[in-house]
Order: structure tokens, then C-alpha cells, then sequence
């Protein structure tokens, strides 16, 4: 199957790195749930959430690609599939805590050669999905007891100085922040969609190389001056993301 790339001006997918001969990669993403919201701007004028994936080098952990956009779910599987394959058939791990299990469902339905299927323990998804699929569970579920993993992954590749050139994400991370209960998220009216699309794609390239994930060391009762847990996003790249051209206003 060979998959080739049409440039566009309103495309839903930003390319920092082709997908190279022999090469692998690794997708996490996160699927929009289909609520409704006000502050968001959809093209199509239906509102929906934004679906949000990025593509990682497995030799480096690098950001080389950023899928983002707001279509149905039937409409998703095929740009998940597509995306995956032309990045030499990506370990694919969509989020499935909601409408994401259909997703999932419709690219195994399809084909897709290359899901993620977690292991054992906190990773591994619920009984129920296993049995809707008819295989063994199928791609990230994201709960209380995952997601401090997604973010000490995350905690892990910005303490080891990998670089984000995606100026939407840098953005998000510096907004995320521990409430007074320790949980981790995004602040009141705000979002965490690439957070968690950007930490699954962490976690399952350490599974992938048979690393434990999450290995970073972090506190979750921080003082105040500390709220924000996303200080070691550096500013210049920020400037440097901002100076590559921040994409269709994201």
C-alpha cells in the first residue's frame, strides 16, 4: 500500500520530518469525545471537540508530525489509518475512553496492522472493550491511575531536553497544573487533549522499546510558586515553534 502526502493549505496535519526508509514510529492519540463546547472554532459549524495525535521517532522520542482536527469518527479512523501507514505502519495507540473505542473497532475492522495492545496491569484496558472487539484489548485507556503516568512520561522527555516544535503543545503544558486535591489537568475552561495524545505517544514508545514507562521521579503536592508542573518548557522553543509559523490559528 502506498501512501503519498498532498500538501494543503487547510490540511489537518502538520509534518516537521517525512517518515524515513526502515524507520519507526509510534502515534498516540487522543479522541474527541463529541461534547458539545462553545470557545472552540469548527469550520463545519457543528462545534465538536478536536481529535489530536502526534507521530514520535522511535530512535530519538522526536515530535515529527501533529494530526488535529474535528471530524465524525468514521472520518478519524481513516486519517488515523492513513497517517499510520504512511509513517511506515506506526504502532497506533487512540485513546478509548469513549468514542474512541469505535475508533479503534473500525481500524482493527480495517485491517490496521499494527495497534497497540497494552501488556499487563495499569495499562491494561477493561474486560468489557476486550469482549466488544472480539481480540484482546486495543489501544489507551486513560484513568486516575494512567494518567500521572502520560505526565511523568512527559516530565521524563523535557528533563532529557527533547525539543516540542509544536507551538499549540507547548502552549497547552504550560497551562497544566495540579489542583488542591493533586490532580493533574488542564485549568477551569481549558484543555489537556494534546497533553494526553503527546504522553500516550511517550508511554507507548518506551513499551514499544520494553522500557518502564513513567520512570521520571515527581511530586504532586507542589508548593505554590511550583502550581504549574511544566517548567522545563523552555521559552526558546517556544520562540523557535512560534517562528516555524503557528498553524491555521491552533
Amino acid at each position: 500500500m502506498e501512501i503519498t502526502a498532498i500538501e494543503a493549505e487547510n490540511g489537518p496535519v502538520r509534518v516537521w520530518e517525512e517518515p524515513k526508509p526502515n524507520m519507526d514510529y509510534v502515534i498516540g492519540a487522543d479522541i474527541a469525545e463529541g461534547k458539545v463546547s462553545k470557545d472552540i472554532h469548527d469550520p463545519t459549524g457543528n462545534k465538536r471537540d478536536w481529535s489530536v495525535a502526534f507521530v514520535l521517532k522511535v530512535k530519538d522520542a522526536s515530535i515529527v508530525a501533529q494530526y488535529k482536527s474535528q471530524v465524525d469518527s468514521a472520518t478519524l479512523a481513516v486519517d488515523l489509518f492513513m497517517l499510520g501507514a504512511w509513517y511506515n505502519w506506526a504502532l497506533l495507540a487512540p485513546e478509548t475512553n469513549s468514542m474512541g473505542i469505535g475508533v479503534v473497532h473500525m481500524l482493527s475492522q480495517a485491517g490496521y496492522p499494527n495497534l497497540y495492545q497494552p501488556k499487563v496491569g495499569p495499562f491494561q484496558a477493561n474486560t468489557g472493550m476486550a469482549d466488544y472487539l472480539g481480540v484482546r484489548a486495543m489501544g489507551w485507556v486513560t484513568t486516575k491511575a494512567t494518567k500521572p503516568i502520560l505526565v511523568a512520561a512527559i516530565h521524563e522527555a523535557l528533563a532529557n531536553g527533547n525539543r516540542i516544535p509544536s507551538v499549540s503543545l507547548i502552549r497547552e503544558l504550560k497551562t497544566i497544573e495540579f489542583d488542591s486535591n493533586g490532580r493533574i489537568g488542564a485549568p477551569q475552561g481549558g484543555h489537556d487533549d494534546q497533553m494526553i495524545a503527546y504522553g500516550i505517544a511517550l508511554v507507548v514508545l518506551q513499551d514499544f522499546l520494553g522500557g518502564r514507562a513513567g520512570n521520571a521521579d515527581f511530586k504532586q503536592n507542589l508548593p505554590d510558586e511550583d502550581a504549574r508542573i511544566w517548567r522545563l518548557v523552555k521559552e526558546e522553543d517556544e520562540k523557535m515553534a512560534v517562528e516555524e509559523e503557528e498553524f491555521y490559528g491552533w
